[in-house]
């Protein structure tokens, strides 16, 4: 019976700001008062963590622009979770606190597609088809720089005369 109720229970992460205005020897009482609550409601703690120094806030809550970052990580059934919540909601030193489940942090990642080079031909000075190639071009040259303007007329009045 004891499985079926180990199964139920999931690990959940508590995070927390504390207001300034708490001494810096309180703030370690306060966190023992809300880990108390957890194991009150059925919780087990695994490890809980604050900072002793108030830590300046990216922008202000509740009118504070500091607060002591917290953290509360244990194991709990899920049903008694608002219970929690609602007691920490009550809570006036609490400027904001927030209760994530383990398995919601997972971060779910794809592969990235990787982007095909476009397909560009080299050529290496010693190849012997960039040679080929240049002599072609050459000669293309040759050929367009011999026709001369008298020969085109030629050309011309034999095609006409055939017509």
């Amino acid at each position: 019976m004891e499985e079926i109720q180990e199964k139920t229970k999931k690990e959940y992460t508590l995070n927390f700001i504390l207001n300034p205005s708490i001494a810096q020897e309180g703030v370690s009482a306060y966190k023992e008062n809300i880990n108390e609550a957890i194991q009150n409601a059925g919780g087990n703690i695994q490890s809980s963590v604050c900072q002793m120094t108030p830590q300046k806030l990216a922008y202000p809550i509740k009118k504070g622009g500091s607060g002591y970052l917290c953290e509360s990580t244990f194991v709990i059934d899920s049903d008694a979770v608002p219970q929690i919540n609602e007691g920490l909601s009550r809570d006036k030193n609490l400027m904001r606190f927030i209760i994530q489940s383990k398995e919601r942090n997972r971060v779910i990642t794809r592969e990235r597609r990787v982007r095909k080079k476009p397909l560009t031909k080299t050529f290496s000075p010693e190849s012997a088809d960039t040679a080929s190639l240049r002599h072609e071009n050459e000669d293309a040259k040759e050929k367009r720089e011999k026709v001369s303007i008298e020969e085109i007329d030629k050309k011309l009045d034999e095609i006409i005369k055939n017509i």
